[in-house]
């Protein structure tokens, strides 16, 4: 389940953001998506929300945005990890 998580947010990043596969390795995980390094805006954290939501059939819970919890690709894998789990 989480390499399919995985795979679908890399995918997401990649083909509706044209975030460079170079810029989604593994060392790269844990930088906000918002910042200089991936040049995303907000509005679009909040497309990445509900397109995952719609893709997994699942509603993200309140507590997986606290503390900057959705800004990251850890961070969306770990809520979509948190989430899936919780729904199953």
């Amino acid at each position: 389940m989480q390499d399919n998580i995985q795979a679908k947010v890399i995918e997401l990043l990649e083909k509706k953001f044209s975030v460079p596969k170079e810029r989604l390795n593994l060392d790269n995980w844990d930088i906000p998506l918002t910042g200089h390094f991936f040049q995303l805006k907000s509005v679009d954290l909040v497309y990445i929300f509900f397109e995952l939501e719609r893709d997994f059939e699942i509603r993200f819970h309140r507590s997986c945005l606290e503390d900057y919890g959705f800004c990251t690709i850890n961070g969306i894998v770990r809520a979509l990890t948190q989430t899936a789990s919780k729904s199953t």
